[in-house]
């Protein structure tokens, strides 16, 4: 890692964040955040300065400029772009866009390799009051192994030993031989391309696609009848307890035991959770999104800030 400019105020709309080494944003870590940001935006519109401490609480975020992932792993930067792509801050960044703040600080930093990017933002987090959970170091190990890490680059990124990580990267192996079986069954069933190409294109074993085929196309349209069956069930419950709530509030109304500017408050608020519900429907796709980019190939892909 080479830090190549410190201090460097830039837009948070040019800053993208990324999930590399968590499964999640934590909402505890969200609220501290927000809440520490939100004193700093009081004092500033107050014409004061922030104490050394209360920044320090909120230090500027570690970024890295636009970039795409060569072949053979190696980071190539794109200076034309102006985007950066957050390393470590990621909570921070959501309590800026929370509190409408348009610029903030951070340090730049430049990597060599997309295995070095993933393992110096896992690093970033080990320490801290919020150390990894089990889940982001599965989530970070699988990143590392489909990126084509060492058992040794995996165990220094996640501060493991090299004999702890191992059984960890044989599980994330296995995991994404199963993605990549999944991904060749896709492919297989939306063209006509013959089923031993597909095989050879995702490295899968032929007969282990064979055998998924059989077994997926039976299970398949019941799994998906049944998820929709689901979704459908949860929203239409959704809605008729609104319904119900939205009902009695008209008639409390009517009875003027609630104002005008209550029941506006009310619409809002279902408004602004509606929204949020829509943005987390949003980085779950986003996420799934992710996962197909990397099961078709992190090492050829063309990322910039993402």
């Amino acid at each position: 890692m080479k830090i190549v400019k410190k201090n460097l105020v830039v837009e948070i709309a040019n800053i993208r964040t990324n999930l590399f080494v968590r499964k999640a944003l934590d909402a505890n870590r969200k609220k501290h955040f927000e809440d520490l940001v939100g004193e700093i935006v009081a004092l500033q519109n107050q014409g004061k300065t922030p104490d050394s401490q209360l920044l320090e609480n909120v230090r500027p975020m570690l970024v890295t400029p636009a970039y795409e992932v060569l072949g053979n792993g190696k980071l190539r930067y794109l200076p034309d772009t102006p985007y950066y792509e957050g390393v470590d801050g990621r909570h921070r960044h959501w309590a800026w866009t929370a509190h409408g703040v348009k610029e903030t600080t951070v340090m730049v930093a430049e990597y060599e390799t997309y295995i070095e990017l993933i393992s110096e933002a896992s690093k970033a987090n080990l320490g801290g009051s919020m150390p990894p959970t089990p889940e982001d170091r599965k989530h970070t190990v699988r990143t590392l192994v489909q990126a084509g890490a060492s058992q040794r680059e995996v165990a220094e990124a996640i501060g493991f030993t090299i004999g702890m990580a191992r059984r960890m990267v044989e599980q994330a192996k296995a995991e994404i031989n199963r993605a990549r079986l999944i991904d060749a069954l896709d492919e297989y069933r939306l063209g006509n391309t013959p089923l031993p190409q597909i095989a050879a294109k995702h490295r899968v074993d032929e007969d282990k696609l064979r055998e998924l085929l059989g077994v997926s196309s039976r299970k398949g349209k019941k799994k998906l009848k049944e998820l929709h069956t689901q979704l459908t069930a949860t929203a239409k419950g959704n809605a008729a307890r609104r319904s119900k709530l939205f009902a009695s509030l008209m008639d409390k109304y009517q009875d003027r035991e609630v104002t005008v500017k209550q029941l506006r408050q009310v619409f809002k608020h279902l408004h602004d959770t509606l929204a949020r519900q829509e943005k987390h429907v949003k980085e779950w796709e986003s996420r799934f999104e992710s996962l197909i980019r990397g099961g078709n190939g992190a090492q050829s892909e063309k990322r910039e800030s993402a």
